[in-house]
């Protein structure tokens, strides 16, 4: 018998490289036949998540000869009319870390890219339903239906929807787990810079409204009764939501950071 252990998800799973017959899971580039069994700290809602992510048929669009251009120059560029919390950085940015989260899960990294690529998009109407919206654009886009066939359109339109950090039911799959753990951008000031940025654009017009808003919303959402969640986790991620937990809880310290990058934005 064989382990493959996958670290990111606390997971082994134990199979026999000598089994015979079709794949059953497809970790990477590993080929697991047969029965397997599983050792995890996930909860069992985790680990089902986890498995039903690794069906070859997902894994399969990663040796796919796709052309992206349509995304690089037709999706990406929406996001540069969006609010400045949701820019073309902020893509690339949760594009960069679903590719690497995908690769510590060992699931497909051409879904995880591709969803993240459009998981904002429905801002071209409103933020309160954007991610509702930007499944609704997903499964009539046009090169997603010539390139994917309709069920995986809905695995990714679905993937876009659970995006949100304020929802508190898990995914319908993978893909909307790493949308969403990589949407979070935990660095702390990357968080307070995105929250300055957000209330900027939505009204307010100087340092002491932009701190009440900071203060607020890190109290409700990344506090350690906050309603941040993840699904997936890097030890990276475990070290920043520490911090951030603390710092929801040191207002002078949270006030020097917001007045530091709050100078940045008036300069620039």
């Amino acid at each position: 018998m064989n382990t493959l252990y996958i670290k990111r998800a606390d997971t082994t799973i134990i199979y026999d490289p000598d089994a015979k017959g079709p794949v059953t899971l497809m970790v990477g580039d590993i080929r697991v036949r047969g029965e397997y069994k599983t050792k995890s700290s996930l909860s069992p809602e985790l680990l089902s998540l986890l498995l039903s992510g690794l069906k070859p048929e997902y894994k399969k669009w990663d040796y796919e000869n796709i052309n992206f251009s349509y995304i690089k120059d037709k999706i990406i560029p929406l996001y540069s009319s969006f609010d400045s919390a949701h820019q073309i950085d902020h893509v690339k940015a949760v594009m960069h870390d679903s590719i690497e989260e995908a690769k510590d899960l060992g699931v497909s990294e051409t879904l995880s890219l591709v969803a993240a690529a459009y998981h904002d998009i429905g801002l071209v109407k409103d933020r309160k339903t954007h991610h509702l919206v930007s499944g609704e654009m997903m499964r009539k886009d046009e090169f997603l239906n010539s390139t994917f066939p309709p069920d995986i359109v809905s695995l990714l339109a679905e993937a876009a929807e659970d995006h949100r950090a304020s929802s508190s039911t898990i995914p319908h799959s993978i893909f909307g787990a790493i949308v969403a753990d990589s949407d979070r951008q935990l660095e702390t000031e990357t968080v307070i810079m995105r929250t300055i940025q957000y209330s900027m654009s939505h009204g307010a017009e100087n340092l002491d409204q932009v701190k009440a808003h900071v203060f607020s919303h890190m109290a409700e959402k990344y506090s350690k009764n906050g309603y941040l969640s993840t699904f997936f986790p890097s030890e990276k991620d475990k070290c920043n939501i520490l911090q951030l937990h603390s710092l929801s809880e040191n207002e002078k310290l949270l006030s020097e950071i917001v007045e530091k990058l709050w100078s940045k934005v008036e300069n620039f």
